[in-house]
């Protein structure tokens, strides 16, 4: 941001990064700040396909396209083989590194917080049984 007012002898301080809120439009360049935003934009989309950082990112999409189909983020909701209604579960977020599901389950006052991966998840869902939590493990 800085860049657009070089040269024009303003001192904008720690105020550069909203400076474009504050000044008028005469002393604004619009390409400098259109081709910086245009690079950076650039940069992110490049790290994001980055192979080497999220080697399965492909694979994460479509987990998130079939979890959040089913599953609200975010929003507790009880355990389907759960009669009394009383262990409810909620999916805090999905990982891409490792293409795992941060859960939180709670039963009461008790609450865990596990990652697993999908298959997990669904045996969390239907078969709670074959999960030990410690205090919660009479889900």
């Amino acid at each position: 941001m800085e860049a657009a007012f070089r040269g024009l002898g303003y001192d904008i301080g720690r105020w550069s990064e909203n400076v474009w809120e504050f000044s008028d439009d005469k002393n604004f360049d619009k390409e400098g700040f259109n081709s910086q935003v245009s690079r950076d934009l650039d940069k992110l989309i490049d790290e994001i396909y980055d192979t080497d950082k999220f080697p399965y990112l492909k694979n994460y999409m479509e987990m998130e396209k079939r979890i959040s189909s089913k599953f609200k983020i975010g929003k507790w909701f009880p355990l389907p083989k759960d009669k009394s209604k009383a262990t409810e579960v909620k999916i805090k977020t999905l990982e891409p590194e490792t293409n795992k599901i941060v859960v939180s389950i709670r039963k009461g006052l008790k609450m865990k917080e596990v990652k697993l991966s999908e298959q997990n998840f669904y045996n969390l869902l239907y078969q709670p049984e074959l999960f030990q939590f410690g205090e919660l493990y009479n889900l």
